[in-house]
Formats: C-alpha cells, structure tokens, sequence
C-alpha cells in the first residue's frame, strides 16, 4: 500500500507542469483578425472581480494573494485607445469597458496599467468573450498594432 502512494506521490509530482488551457497558435495573423468579432487596444485601469457574485467562491482557486486585485485580475475595465473591429462603442460606458470572464482556469489575468490587444468573439447571448487560444496580450511593438490596423482595413 505504501508503494502504491509513493507511485501517485511520483506521478502528481511529474504531471504539476501541465496545464489543460495551454494552446498552440495555428492561426495567422491574418486568419485571427478575420476570425475575431472584436478587436480593441485599450489601457486596463482597475478590475471588477470583487463585483462579480462569483468571486467569493472562486477566489480561493485562482488568487496569488489577497491583494491581487489592486493589481490586476480577470475582469478588467478597459479605456479604449483605439478600437480595430467590431461594434464596441455600444457596450462602453463613460469611455469605458468592463469585460466579465466565465471564471474559468483559461481566463487571462489582466495587470492594471497595462495596454492590451484584445480579441474576442460574440456569444449566442451577446456578450464579448475571449480565451487564450485567441490572438490578444500585453502590447510591447507598436508594429504589431499597425500590422492589425493595416488587416482590419482590408476586410
């Protein structure tokens, strides 16, 4: 019996580093940009995880600290820079947008102060959503941005 714990103790150890929401981008850039609904640049100015009914319960599996929310989390208030694609402008509310996530292990946490890209697609119920497998992060090259301005342009 104790071999067969030490087994499972091996095995939990050899399998911490993989994670189900990892993904491999296939896509171009270009089929990205066709793909998405919504593509905006925007800067994140706070976050609304502690507004969301679900947080309560779900805090304990995806914080790093009882102090992450003052500097970043999953649901993130964006001011919009610069909007690339989609019909934005009717979800903002003074200059703003408030994205809400699903709280799933595969939401991307956001850091307060920080641009982003940001691709997402429209759900059967309206809303915007997002996940890793999609374009979207941190903007650190400005070409890039002018690379999506120049595909959105096309289409």
């Amino acid at each position: 019996m104790k071999f067969k714990f030490q087994i499972l103790l091996i095995f939990l150890f050899l399998t911490g580093g993989l994670h189900a929401c990892e993904c491999i981008l296939t896509k171009s850039i270009e089929e990205m940009v066709e793909d998405a609904d919504i593509i905006f640049y925007g800067t994140v100015l706070g976050v609304d995880d502690r507004d969301d009914p679900v947080y309560a319960e779900q805090v304990k599996y995806y914080t790093f600290g009882d102090d992450y929310a003052n500097k970043g989390g999953y649901e993130p208030i964006f001011k919009i820079i610069e909007n690339f694609k989609g019909g934005i402008k009717d979800q903002l509310v003074d200059g703003k947008y408030s994205y809400q996530t699903e709280w799933t292990n595969c939401d991307r946490l956001y850091k307060i102060s920080y641009s982003y890209i940001f691709f997402g697609n429209i759900d059967d119920n309206g809303k915007i959503r997002t996940n890793i497998c999609m374009m979207g992060g941190i903007v650190n090259d400005v070409t890039t941005l002018e690379e999506i301005k120049d595909l959105t342009k096309k289409q």
